[in-house]
């Protein structure tokens, strides 16, 4: 009987260490205070609605540990926010970019070689194409001599990196033109038209920003590559 009841303690015990563990099993905390940091952080939260409002692609944003800190991996930015420049970009806790200086494919490998991945925090997939008529017209860089024009300036410029892009904006179309220089010292520029041809970024009433906070992008009208 004394063996028997040993053993019974024995296995009792063991059943109670492993539940004691279960319930100290530490969960990694993002920056040591949260679980969530997608919906726990106001500045990812407002880098997912900028992504979910301005890219047309497949975009995700990871969680690493990098030199002993907690880091953002954000997988693409928004091409119409960045005139073109395909970018990708590393944030700390503060939401603030410590991969400004990072110009090349090298610079990324280095951070992957050294960082630790976690989690994917937030993704979102690539956005199926509005193809609904526009101000009337299936085609608008056929039938819009403001959007060929628009077409001809950024040619004339001699930039690669430009598109011309469909955006709902107020419950109405716009076209919004961006175009970045492949070379330093070249022009940047941009141009939002409705669909008079109306360029209202050169209205005193155009707010650049409300249309970037608040825009939906529809579709690629005139793409880059």
């Amino acid at each position: 009987m004394t063996s028997l009841f040993r053993f019974f303690v024995l296995i009792f015990c063991v059943n109670f260490l492993l539940d004691a563990c279960k319930t100290q099993e530490v969960v990694p905390l993002a920056c040591a205070k949260s679980q969530d940091p997608a919906a726990d952080f106001a500045w990812l939260k407002r880098k997912i609605d900028a992504q979910n409002r301005h890219n047309l692609d497949t975009v995700s944003i990871s969680w690493y540990r990098y030199k002993n800190q907690d880091v953002f991996y954000e997988t693409t930015l928004p091409l119409p926010l960045t005139y073109g420049q395909i970018r990708r970009q590393v944030l700390n806790c503060d939401g603030a970019s410590i991969s400004d200086n990072w110009l090349t494919d090298y610079d990324y490998r280095l951070f992957f070689a050294q960082a630790i991945f976690q989690k994917v925090v937030w993704k979102k997939g690539k956005t199926t194409p509005n193809t609904e008529t526009v101000c009337g017209s299936n085609d608008p860089l056929k039938d819009f001599r403001f959007l060929s024009r628009a077409v001809d300036f950024i040619t004339l410029l001699g930039n690669k990196r430009a598109a011309i892009y469909l955006y709902e904006y107020q419950a109405k179309p716009h076209f919004f033109a961006v175009s970045k220089p492949d070379l330093a010292g070249g022009r940047s520029d941009f141009a939002v038209f409705d669909c008079n041809g109306l360029n209202l970024a050169f209205e005193a009433s155009w707010d650049q920003s409300a249309f970037l906070e608040k825009a939906k992008i529809q579709r690629l009208i005139w793409p880059l590559p």
